[in-house]
């Protein structure tokens, strides 16, 4: 009876409750906590010890779903339940997924504090047909796990974050099957959103994969894989005073048969709009319409670190910059096909490289476009200290 009673203690402890899948919520203690949770030294028996972070994830209430053995088989019951006992939502809520499928046929919107989590990319997996199946609340997070959206309607959004703070996106993949639609992976709107190892792959024929607008609206993307092919658009398109971080990355966007909208992997606009881009590599292949692999147009606020920009195919400039835009680049390599530029100015916007690899034909300014270099080479390695290869 002893050792019985050690055992359950070690898996109380550890996160194992003997009531894993009840559908109440567990009694929980936070210890080693401050902030606006009490810190408590001693849990009384029977509650799950968590630490401030495990609680503020919603490892105290766990709400399971499953196609079998679980209380809940869809994720729309859980939501239900969760907005019947704690509408206030004023604490952390997880939902959690075993491996396995699971289809969401109506709009769901994420209440606030709520996380729904995953077994893993690959291993949970959310299929969906719907327009607008995800709509994120404050302090909401979709983690671990695999979204396929595939829609039938023109213009449709996979998840929105709409004027919402604390949302957080973390090892998720989205697969998109929509080559003769408009698509949208994720728009945040007067948002604060963080992006971690998120995988997005597929096809669309106006295709964005993340979306910012706004001048509340702070997103930082950290560890993004973008690859599909499109008729035209942007992997990530920032504006309206909205500010972005994008590091550690990896983009690219092929063009399918022919460009309706002239493709461009990152789009930056409007003046009060800032970015900064941060070791990521930025592709674009295309065949038909000139197009920029980075377009900043307007923007005084952009600054590009030990990133790769490659633009294959007819190009206006790999880099371009327009409309006033003002963009600042260091350590990094820019190139394009050996006939075309790997970076132009036009209509009074203002670029300066420093200590970095212009790959491609000359640079190009046009009516007021200004170009400055500093310690630039060619693709040759041939050094110029202060004009444009």
């Amino acid at each position: 009876m002893r050792f019985l009673k050690l055992l359950l203690t070690s898996l109380i402890y550890i996160g194992i409750s003997p009531a894993a899948h009840a559908e109440t919520p567990l009694a929980v203690c936070v210890k080693n906590s401050n902030g606006k949770i009490s810190a408590q030294r001693v849990c009384a028996p029977g509650t799950r010890k968590l630490s401030e972070r495990s609680y503020s994830e919603g490892r105290g209430r766990i709400f399971y779903v499953s196609a079998k053995g679980a209380p809940f088989k869809t994720i729309s019951a859980a939501i239900t339940k969760i907005n019947s006992l704690y509408p206030a939502a004023d604490e952390p809520v997880q939902i959690r997924l075993s491996p396995g499928t699971f289809q969401v046929s109506e709009n769901l919107t994420i209440p606030s504090n709520v996380h729904i989590v995953g077994a893993g990319q690959g291993a949970s997996v959310i299929e969906t047909t719907i327009a607008q199946p995800f709509i994120m609340d404050n302090n909401t997070a979709l983690r671990d796990l695999t979204i396929n959206c595939t829609f039938s309607d023109f213009s449709n959004i996979c998840i929105q974050a709409p004027d919402k703070t604390g949302v957080l996106f973390d090892n998720i993949e989205i697969t998109i099957d929509n080559p003769t639609q408009n698509f949208y992976a994720i728009t945040i709107n007067n948002s604060t959103v963080k992006l971690n190892q998120i995988k997005i792959t597929g096809s669309s024929s106006i295709f964005s994969a993340v979306s910012v607008s706004g001048a509340d609206a702070i997103v930082d993307l950290n560890e993004l894989s973008i690859e599909v092919q499109t008729d035209g658009g942007f992997a990530i398109a920032a504006s309206n005073g909205s500010q972005i971080k994008l590091r550690n990355s990896q983009i690219k966007l092929t063009e399918l048969n022919n460009a309706i909208f002239v493709p461009s992997v990152i789009r930056i606009s409007d003046s009060t709009t800032k970015a900064e881009i941060q070791d990521t590599s930025i592709e674009l292949t295309n065949t038909h319409n000139n197009c920029s692999t980075v377009y900043v147009t307007d923007s005084t606020d952009v600054f590009i670190l030990n990133s790769k920009l490659s633009c294959f195919g007819a190009t206006s400039g790999t880099l371009t910059t327009s409309d006033s835009a003002n963009v600042k680049v260091l350590s990094s390599l820019i190139r394009s096909d050996a006939t075309e530029p790997p970076v132009s100015a036009l209509n009074n916007a203002t670029l300066k490289i420093a200590n970095s690899i212009l790959d491609g034909s000359t640079t190009y300014a046009f009516n007021g476009g200004t170009i400055t270099c500093s310690g630039i080479t060619d693709e040759n390695f041939a050094f110029s200290q202060s004009t444009c290869p």
